[in-house]
């Protein structure tokens, strides 16, 4: 077994990457079809952590189908005459949805929350927010947690979506189920699978709905630049740990299939739902885009 482990300094404060699922009247970690669609670069923000502990272990695929929250408890409707092809959007495109405070200056408002298709699905899309916008941690307290009962969750669909979304938007989120699968190499349970309108992405998510550069089938991780988010100045504020990418990061990353353009960007943690090798500790990406079934850190 091989384990590479970094020393945590202090309480990890993480930062999200918001999932949302929007349909044509209703917006949740799937997200609701606006007119403010354009193209973007695939920039992925997330929930970060100001930590510097990074637990690697072998870990196993899983053969399980990744399922992101396609099943709806209030069930909407698909729109028979829409189809993935005549939507209006596609995977890649940015849409604003919400406001947040991320700036660093409360004085001027918040500002409106970027979001990304990660998925389109009938008359619903899959979206990420763009940014990590705060920082949290996955659980408040230092005990064995699942997604299902982690403080992160309860913040996410409570206090950020009340601060996030005006009633009216509230409700175009719907509330959709969330699969959470275990970590297979350890056993670790992913707990019940849960009712979410907000949640942060999985491990086999990550993998099938933005990619690695490069994996390790062996030992179970890898690097993926479309992986690296940027954290806000509000969230860098409130902790989160942020790294740019720089000459020697980049020669390292560069052999892993990285675009030059990478170099001088600044990425951060964030925190993915799955469990890792137990747990008190949940999955991540790290600031370079290092992430898999064998990473993770504390969840406190």
């Amino acid at each position: 077994m091989k384990r590479i482990k970094r020393r945590m300094a202090g309480i990890i404060l993480i930062v999200m990457l918001l999932t949302i699922l929007l349909s044509p009247g209703s917006f949740s970690a799937w997200a609701d079809k606006t007119d403010d669609a354009a193209d973007d670069e695939f920039d992925i923000s997330a929930i970060i952590d100001n930590g510097d502990d990074v637990i690697v272990v072998p870990a196993e695929d899983s053969a399980d189908p990744i399922v992101p929250a396609e099943d709806s408890a209030d069930p909407i409707v698909p729109d028979e005459n829409i189809t993935d092809e005549e939507s209006p959007y596609k995977v890649g495109d940015i849409i604003t949805f919400g406001k947040y405070e991320q700036d660093g200056n409360e004085e001027n408002g918040k500002e409106d929350i970027e979001w990304q298709v990660l998925k389109v699905e009938e008359n619903r899309v899959l979206v990420v927010s763009k940014y990590a916008i705060d920082c949290q941690p996955y659980n408040t307290e230092n005990k064995n947690v699942t997604w299902e009962n982690c403080s992160l969750r309860s913040w996410l669909n409570n206090d950020f979506k009340n601060n996030a979304f005006s009633p009216e938007e509230q409700g175009k989120i719907p509330e959709v189920t969330v699969v959470n699968e275990g970590n297979p190499y350890y056993g670790t349970s992913g707990g019940n699978d849960t009712q979410d309108q907000i949640f942060c992405l999985s491990l086999n998510e990550i993998e099938s709905l933005i990619g690695y550069n490069w994996y390790d089938d062996e030992n179970m991780y890898g690097y993926g630049q479309k992986m690296i988010a940027e954290p806000t100045a509000y969230a860098i504020e409130r902790g989160a740990y942020s790294s740019e990418i720089n000459e020697g990061n980049y020669a390292l990353l560069k052999d892993y299939g990285f675009d030059d353009d990478i170099k001088g960007c600044i990425g951060c943690r964030w925190w993915l739902r799955s469990p890792a090798f137990d747990n008190k500790n949940a999955g991540d990406v790290d600031c370079t885009g290092l992430a898999g079934k064998i990473c993770g850190s504390f969840t406190t």
